[in-house]
């Protein structure tokens, strides 16, 4: 594994990253924004993703101050224990496990998509939810700017203005058809991006990108939900490091006499049947 360190600085207003300090930032416009980051580009199998190091001043204990974060419960009694308490409004939760184990089918109850044949979920029903699929689940026939409309009611200028962030403003107006599956794959989390929601879920959201587009599409994706609330999944560790995610992993125990799916979160027993 190869690991190298340096030194950006980034906007705290808007996420700009640039190589040397600025005392405005070129994108936001911001004043005495940029502050010192470092930050680690490591290889991994499916590509770099440069994760960021903030550097911490010490703080005397006396000045620490205790505060109790809003949660939002998601229904699942276990599953908030193991966030405590539930979902902070603005966090980004990892949820992880070897394939296979139910986390696209835990995100798809959640969604109200699935339903599991024993338990119930409740507080999500007046939640906005904007999701990521496995499967771009995308109108062939319609171009990128179309299809995006057709979810969040942008205006082609907001659509393709935030295209040109993930370099597709220059096929946006052709068919969906005619894309590659990286292409599509960028549409499908634009889409989902510029959605209202309260709640972003995204399933393996960069998968099939090449390494140098993964790392602009995260990017782009972290930038763009700071300070929203995020479940995801991956199975890329590298991918949970850069976007500084609280994990919660899962693990299957062997059935019992009912068949029914025992999921470990952080030591903590769930217990549901989960429709095959």
């Amino acid at each position: 594994m190869l690991k190298n360190k340096k030194t950006v600085y980034f906007c705290q207003e808007c996420g700009y990253e640039s190589a040397k300090w600025m005392g405005q930032c070129p994108a936001c416009k911001a004043w005495n924004t940029f502050v010192e980051e470092t930050v680690s580009s490591k290889k991994s199998s499916s590509g770099n993703i440069k994760t960021t190091q903030k550097k911490t001043e010490p703080v005397v204990l006396k000045d620490i101050s205790l505060s109790s974060d809003e949660r939002q419960s998601c229904g699942i009694g276990e599953l908030d224990r193991v966030l405590g308490g539930g979902i902070v409004p603005g966090s980004l939760v990892l949820v992880g496990g070897d394939p296979g184990i139910g986390k696209s089918t835990l995100l798809s109850i959640l969604m109200g998509l699935e339903k599991a044949d024993e338990g119930t979920v409740s507080g999500m029903e007046h939640q906005k939810i904007s999701a990521i699929f496995q499967e771009n689940r995308l109108f062939e026939n319609l171009d990128a700017v179309t299809n995006i409309h057709i979810t969040t009611g942008k205006t082609k200028e907001e659509i393709t203005g935030f295209l040109k962030k993930m370099e597709l403003d220059d096929i946006a107006g052709k068919p969906v058809s005619e894309y590659s599956g990286g292409m599509k794959r960028r549409v499908a989390i634009a889409r989902a991006l510029l959605a209202e929601y309260d709640i972003l879920i995204m399933d393996e959201p960069l998968q099939g990108l090449d390494a140098e587009t993964k790392e602009k599409v995260a990017t782009v994706i972290k930038m763009q939900t700071a300070g929203k609330t995020v479940l995801f999944v991956t199975h890329d560790e590298k991918e949970a490091e850069f976007f500084e995610a609280e994990c919660m992993n899962l693990r299957k125990k062997e059935a019992d006499q009912h068949s029914k799916c025992v999921v470990c979160l952080f030591f903590l027993t769930v217990h549901f049947r989960l429709i095959a």
